[in-house]
């Protein structure tokens, strides 16, 4: 039983704290696929020059279609500004006529008061 107790009480233990690096410590290098695939030296590079000659043209074409692709983003941002600016001018047109149509409403109305003043009858 103290066996027992002993070894439950260290596993609750926290582990021990690591020491900082130092300089003359290797580096730790996450392993590449070359080395966990058993591939390593001349075959991997093989490997790896078949994989990136069968990859370039689709990269290249991946390329192409998205610089078209921000290209049709950029025409689409002028056309859309222009299109804002057409509102924005009708906007200004429609504002200034309800403007003149306001004061030719009011100038109407001061004339009708005047009317009878002038002997016409309306």
């Amino acid at each position: 039983v103290a066996g027992i107790k002993s070894l439950n009480q260290s596993d609750c233990r926290p582990p021990a704290p690591k020491r900082p690096c130092r300089a003359e410590d290797p580096p730790v290098v996450a392993p590449s696929a070359e080395t966990s695939s058993g591939l390593g030296g001349i075959g991997g590079s093989v490997l790896q020059n078949l994989l990136a000659d069968a990859l370039t043209p689709l990269r290249e074409e991946l390329r192409g279609e998205i610089r078209n692709l921000h290209l049709d983003m950029i025409r689409q941002g002028f056309v859309y500004q222009e299109q804002v600016r057409a509102l924005r001018q009708e906007c200004s047109e429609a504002r200034n006529l309800r403007q003149e149509l306001e004061l030719l409403r009011r100038e109407n109305e001061q004339l009708k008061r005047h009317i009878p003043f002038f002997g016409i009858s309306g």
